[in-house]
């Protein structure tokens, strides 16, 4: 339950990304670097990438 509290704030990150102005490959590039992040403080990376994609509207970044 207290979970909730960091995809909170994940999503805010993600937010804030979308409402400075970046956009595209870009935003995903960087949204995918938060993906990781938050994968790293122990999330769930297929939460993480369902609110990126169903919630922001935001797809995988492309393979480099």
């Amino acid at each position: 339950m207290i979970q909730r509290v960091y995809y909170k704030a994940f999503g805010a990150e993600v937010w804030r990304l979308q409402n400075t102005g970046v956009s595209g490959e870009s935003l995903a590039i960087e949204v995918g670097v938060l993906v990781a992040k938050w994968v790293g403080r122990g999330l769930t990376q297929s939460v993480l990438e369902a609110i990126r994609t169903d919630v922001f509207n935001v797809s995988a970044p492309l393979p480099a």
